[in-house]
């Protein structure tokens, strides 16, 4: 969406500006300036004022769809590697989560495009620019020069990729339950953008509302200064932010349930079935086991769940390698004092004022299939290259001399009178979508210096900065491939930062289905007792109903400012956070 907010006639000149024909200006259908259309376009849907109506949630034709969830793209000059990368994130999200996949449009030397190859049924490709704003056109416009796309970054990029598969503003879905969340406060919204805020439902289909989308409006698009444009009924609850539904909406409205036409399973409980990491699979909502078709609270992980195969390594838990499978060795390095290990750490191996015990997990097997889907971490690398979409790095300590020494297998790096770490880091997802990796043992990961922990499912995580002194004798030097790297270098102390996560196991063997009746009308839950707890409830009644919560004993840990245990309700759709 456009950061700022100006006059239509603004955008409309600035447009016109970029290169943009008359034909694409008028089937620009972002929502987020409120573009008027041309004249030219006098036989569209029109509202009583002569100005094109846009409708939201997602449009009702199949023929704005993307034939086979295929989406042809290429990258114009104008996007540069960075803005690349954060496309990519976008990308492969939907990818994560639906059958969609992007792959490169070209047109070959014998005049054959990647459509006709395909058989795709219709010429149409995005063109990925850097130009007037976030924006994009709505839905497969099915042209045969393409159809542009200025995406930005982060999840404003989700929000424009939503408009190009045909999805429209979410604050103006034709479900009641707009209505029962939120109130749109037209004395505080520009005259000229009312009917961005009105409700429609032509040419609409409507899943639902969801005020968590990223289709969503914030409170102050379009404002007048006087207050927010909406408010929330139930103020706990926030919009924007989660894509849950958003991908729930694209994979059905894109038919990849008829590419698991082979599987026996029937998803429930507001899940789907899609690709997930690019196997067929139910998703569903957080706490419900997919192999069972989301009719169950997940306890354990899944049969054939697995680390990705190749050849990477992470650092040692003190419990040990994550299995069997993986290798091990140490590196010892010894500096000049100013050493500082965190609270907690629970790292195998020591780190005192002088010295340094690096114990490692060495990935050694071949490709199982499985891959770091959406992550945002980093590994060591080994092997001399970097798995699948992960970008090379590495930094140099420089120890006391004659004092390092090393043990087994270690990952790739140099390991003489100093020490240098070669890292593989990735940036494809977003780090509340949740990895899937085996959680029954602890392990550590890598990560970002500027990054949260990436959410593991099935287990609680923890940041460790540990700080390194550095000796400063044989000179030092910090590389970084892209600014991607989990250790920054502090001159002013002459100190290495290095960001980890340690991941530990939730107990997540509890919580339950209840099915409240006329006949079963009230249900007691007792929290087991126990520690790294995960446990989900999913209470259900029937259509018409309400749910009542009575709590007669209720014990959070916690202490002002900072809550060490949670309990979240929610009580929107099952799919978005609650309070």
């Amino acid at each position: 969406m456009f950061d700022r907010v100006y006059p239509q006639r603004h955008w409309r000149e600035k447009l016109d500006t970029i290169g943009l024909d008359q034909e694409e200006l008028a089937d620009l259908l972002s929502g987020d300036p409120g573009l008027e259309l041309l004249d030219k376009h006098a036989g569209k849907d029109k509202d009583s004022g002569g100005r094109q109506t846009v409708k939201r949630s997602i449009v009702a034709s199949s023929w704005s769809r993307w034939d086979k969830a295929i989406i042809p793209y290429l990258y114009t000059d104008q996007v540069n590697d960075n803005g690349r990368n954060e496309i990519q994130r976008s990308m492969q999200t939907f990818e994560r989560f639906t059958c969609i996949r992007f792959v490169p449009w070209v047109n070959d030397t014998q005049g054959v495009t990647t459509n006709e190859k395909l058989q795709l049924g219709h010429p149409c490709h995005l063109k990925f620019v850097a130009q007037g704003g976030c924006w994009s056109y709505v839905g497969n416009l099915r042209r045969s020069q393409g159809q542009t796309i200025s995406c930005c970054g982060g999840s404003t990029c989700m929000h424009e990729l939503g408009h190009m598969f045909g999805q429209y503003h979410e604050q103006q879905s034709p479900s009641p339950d707009r209505n029962r969340f939120i109130r749109i406060n037209y004395n505080n919204i520009r005259d000229d953008a009312h009917r961005w805020y009105r409700q429609t439902g032509r040419h609409v289909k409507s899943n639902g509302f969801d005020l968590n989308s990223p289709m969503h409006y914030a409170t102050w698009m379009f404002g007048n200064g006087k207050g927010p444009t909406f408010t929330r009924l139930f103020p706990e609850l926030h919009e924007r932010g989660g894509f849950y539904y958003q991908m729930r909406e694209v994979s059905v409205e894109h038919s990849c349930q008829d590419q698991c036409a082979d599987s026996e399973l029937i998803c429930e409980n507001d899940g789907y079935l899609t690709k997930v990491d690019n196997k067929c699979a139910c998703r569903c909502i957080p706490g419900l086991d997919p192999t069972t078709g989301c009719t169950s609270i997940l306890k354990a992980d899944p049969p054939g769940l697995d680390f990705p195969g190749g050849q990477w390594a992470i650092p040692a838990h003190q419990s040990g390698c994550p299995d069997d499978s993986f290798l091990t060795g140490m590196r010892v390095q010894v500096t000049d004092g100013y050493n500082v290990k965190p609270e907690g750490y629970d790292l195998k191996g020591d780190i005192d004022t002088y010295q340094v015990e690096n114990h490692f997990c060495i990935r050694n097997t071949s490709d199982n299939g499985i891959f770091w889907s959406g992550a945002n971490l980093c590994v060591y690398r080994r092997g001399g290259q970097c798995p699948e979409g992960f970008r090379w790095g590495w930094i140099q300590y420089d120890d006391k001399p004659d004092t390092g020494h090393t043990t087994g297998e270690l990952p790739d790096g140099v390991y003489d009178e100093d020490t240098r770490f070669e890292y593989c880091c990735r940036s494809s997802g977003f780090s509340g979508e949740e990895l899937h990796l085996p959680s029954r043992k602890p392990f550590v990961l890598l990560r970002e210096y500027h990054s949260g922990c990436h959410a593991v499912r099935g287990m609680h995580s923890r940041k460790l900065d540990v700080w390194i002194a550095n000796m400063k004798e044989n000179g030092t030097t910090v590389a970084t491939a892209d600014g991607h790297i989990p250790a920054i270098y502090y001159e002013s102390t002459n100190q290495f930062l290095n960001s980890l996560c340690s991941y530990t196991p939730a107990m997540i063997d509890c919580g339950d289905i209840l099915n409240l009746d006329a006949n079963n009308p009230e249900v007691t839950i007792v929290s087991p007792a126990g520690s790294e707890l995960q446990c989900y409830w999913l209470i259900k009644a029937p259509v018409g109903e309400r749910l009542q919560l009575d709590f007669t004993e209720f014990n959070i840990r916690g202490e002002p400012g900072s809550c060490w245990d949670e309990l979240e309700v929610r009580y929107s759709r099952p799919g978005q956070p609650g309070m």
